[in-house]
């Protein structure tokens, strides 16, 4: 169980430092897109969306979370019989 809780922590760490990154980058796109929104207000512009990166950062945040929270609460040492 030691093995298997320390790959998880790893991981869910791994996976909240990949949301954290992502949320960073979508402050930073919405922050561009305010600008260019203000700048060109006439002009017709093909700007994406940020919201999917919204989601995706949400949903990495939560899911790594889960895995941190699930490596932590395992035993430390296997049960003897």
């Amino acid at each position: 169980m030691q093995i298997l809780s320390r790959v998880l922590l790893f991981v869910g760490l791994a996976v909240v430092l990949a949301a954290g990154l992502l949320l960073l980058k979508v402050a930073f796109d919405i922050n561009q897109l305010e600008l260019v929104a203000n700048a060109y207000r006439n002009v017709n512009m093909n700007v994406r969306n940020p919201m999917t990166f919204v989601t995706t950062s949400t949903g990495l945040g939560i899911i790594g979370g889960f895995l941190v929270g699930l490596a932590l609460n395992m035993p430390r040492r296997a049960g003897r019989i």
